[in-house]
């Protein structure tokens, strides 16, 4: 009823995508709870929504405490690294599918690396340092109970990913993050600021449209 009220006062021209969020989040916890209600067996795929709703819920959660000045800055620094990553994340996608169909072409004699979805995937996993290289990439004389087909080529191929990959791309993440959350900390006293005076207005034109706005608080906004 909150996200329609505020739908009909900002009338789509100041709707945000987190409004969106939350109709669609609202609307699949509605649907996830109906089986409870009409008592019926839940389907396999309302169970699936309802995990991912779970999931959105706490995220939205955060969301709106970033709202309130003791976390709030936290939570800003956090979506603005995020939004950093995302930015970058092409370029990390790229690296990730080159790698992860190399390992599916010359190692794929391991389960992790029998297709390219899996090697890719598992590629991903290698990016935060978890190589295993003892367990796939060690040369036969010293630990391989499954033979490497081309063991001079995988070498020199992990080699490469761990420069390119674990080292540049991640402290060029790094660097980015620092400079990000240097700039927030400037601005933080004019972040909290925003979101105040965001969280004021969004308040003022539920209870406007609700018709539960008094003199006082009306003027308050004004001042």
């Amino acid at each position: 009823v909150i996200e329609l009220v505020q739908l009909d006062y900002q009338q789509l021209k100041s709707l945000s995508w987190l409004n969106l969020v939350e109709t669609l989040l609202f609307s699949l916890s509605i649907y996830f709870t109906s089986s409870v209600f009409l008592d019926e067996p839940m389907p396999v795929v309302q169970w699936q929504l309802g995990t991912f709703c779970l999931l959105m819920a706490w995220m939205n959660l955060l969301m709106f405490l970033q709202k309130f000045p003791m976390i709030g800055i936290y939570i800003v620094m956090f979506v603005t690294v995020l939004k950093t990553f995302l930015r970058i994340g092409v370029v990390l996608v790229m690296f990730i599918i080159a790698f992860g169909i190399a390992f599916s072409m010359i190692i794929d004699q391991f389960g992790s690396y029998y297709n390219a979805g899996f090697a890719i995937i598992r590629t991903f996993v290698m990016m935060t340092g978890e190589m295993e290289y003892d367990s796939y990439f060690a040369p036969n004389e010293i630990k391989q109970p499954i033979e490497l087909y081309y063991p001079e080529v995988t070498f020199v191929i992990f080699v490469i990913f761990v420069i390119v990959v674990p080292i540049a791309f991640m402290n060029l993440l790094v660097g980015l993050a620092v400079d990000d959350i240097k700039e927030v900390f400037d601005d933080a006293e004019i972040q909290r600021n925003v979101m105040k005076i965001d969280l004021i207005f969004q308040v003022w034109g539920v209870c406007s449209c609700l018709g539960v706005v008094n003199r006082s608080f009306r003027s308050c906004v004004v001042i």
